[in-house]
């Protein structure tokens, strides 16, 4: 499918909405590059509204606000897993997700900005002397300004990543 002048990937266009109780799960699927809608101060009835208004997927961990989006019409997921990665796993395997980090796809996690690759003197003044030596890749979110490197995050994502890939393998 076509939509303006990209291809469409009905997977990848995919977006989601979490409430209150899955930050943590709105951070990483903002890394996996999905849109992902997350404030844990919107009530409830508001969050059913932004999802409605803006098409979102709703991921919850509470079961009577999952009954009421189904009644409302929504998509969504109830997660009743406890862990972190059996969540996560869920959500990929559910819903077909890519389960790769590339930065140059991902989006902010903290903001769900866009993340766009800078030249590595752009940010100069903004990250410590060592980090500015150590790394050549630089990206900074367009709506926050964060800047992220390649460093030891990443080798933890990717250990999170690998650990959500063994669930998936485990069903």
């Amino acid at each position: 499918m076509v939509v303006g002048n990209r291809v469409s990937n009905p997977v990848k266009d995919m977006r989601f909405a979490c409430d209150a109780m899955l930050g943590r799960l709105a951070r990483w699927l903002r890394l996996l590059g999905y849109d992902t809608f997350y404030s844990p101060d919107v009530k409830d009835d508001e969050l059913l509204e932004i999802c409605t208004r803006e098409g979102l997927v709703l991921l919850t961990r509470d079961v009577s606000f999952f009954r009421r989006a189904v009644s409302c019409g929504l998509r969504g997921k109830l997660l009743t897993e406890n862990s972190f990665d059996e969540q996560f796993a869920r959500v990929v395997d559910n819903f077909g997700l890519k389960l790769r980090i590339a930065p140059d796809d991902s989006r902010c996690p903290a903001c769900n900005g866009l993340i766009r690759r800078v030249d590595k003197n752009e940010i100069r003044s903004r990250v410590p002397i060592n980090t500015f030596a150590s790394y050549d890749s630089f990206w900074v979110c367009v709506n926050c300004g964060q800047v992220y490197w390649m460093g030891r995050m990443w080798r933890s994502m990717i250990r999170m990543i690998e650990a959500v890939r063994g669930k998936l393998k485990e069903k």
